[in-house]
């Protein structure tokens, strides 16, 4: 297994560049200013869903914004240069205990499932990707196809390791199945390390704020952090 692996991520670099050289040299520099625009929508798109998770969690979990963003500030910090969810999943559950004052039974259970397998970004992302390559390549889509791509994606999402773009390789039969060119799904792939950082934000905020209402609706409040645990949450920052 190990001796295809390395084959494969040998071959990849040169498989992928011959699958995107013939539709560099037709598109030519209006093919670097599509890609530009997706990821910049693509980002924008996962920020704006970011930031709506505060009000939410404010509304239906009842934890003030600015407490919530307190907590959840180092898991993004990690998410933000790791790209991992998983490699996010201790600061999380130090925020969650020691800035919204969860009990442990709460952030032990929550938390890695929702690492595991809650991942946010996958809908919003993947569905942006599809609508834009639709309309680059002049695919219809009627909106059946469209529900169906992401009741799809959202099912691929509960398998999906918390390690970067993993997404990005296990839905690829998705979109040929959808009559998406393979190559355009490999250039934005290429590019998907900008998004990536946003999408691994957006999940581990999502990962916090699913905690925060669960434990709401168990009839659990968030207590305030103690003098104790403020000065251990400086210490560890």
């Amino acid at each position: 297994m190990s001796v295809l692996l390395r084959w494969i991520l040998w071959l990849m670099p040169p498989g992928i560049f011959c699958l995107t050289y013939v539709l560099a040299v037709r598109a030519g520099p209006a093919s670097a200013g599509a890609v530009g625009i997706f990821v910049t929508l693509d980002s924008a798109l996962l920020v704006g869903f970011t930031l709506l998770l505060y009000p939410l969690v404010m509304a239906v979990g009842r934890v003030p914004m600015r407490r919530f963003a307190r907590a959840v500030a180092p898991a993004q910090t990690v998410a933000a240069s790791t790209r991992s969810s998983l490699a996010s999943l201790p600061a999380l559950v130090r925020g969650a205990e020691r800035q919204l004052g969860l009990p442990a039974a709460v952030t032990g259970l929550v938390l890695p499932l929702s690492v595991a397998t809650f991942k946010m970004n996958r809908t919003i992302s993947s569905t942006a990707k599809l609508l834009f390559l639709a309309h680059v390549y002049g695919v219809p889509l009627a909106p059946v196809q469209v529900a169906t791509f992401v009741a799809t994606v959202l099912l691929l999402s509960f398998s999906t390791p918390g390690i970067p773009s993993v997404g990005s390789v296990q839905t690829l039969p998705v979109y040929l199945s959808f009559g998406i060119p393979v190559e355009g799904v490999l250039i934005l792939g290429a590019v998907d390390a900008i998004p990536d950082v946003f999408k691994t934000v957006l999940n581990v905020t999502a990962d916090m704020g699913a905690t925060a209402l669960v434990a709401r609706m168990a009839g659990i409040k968030a207590a305030p952090a103690g003098p104790a645990d403020a000065g251990a949450a400086g210490a560890d920052g």
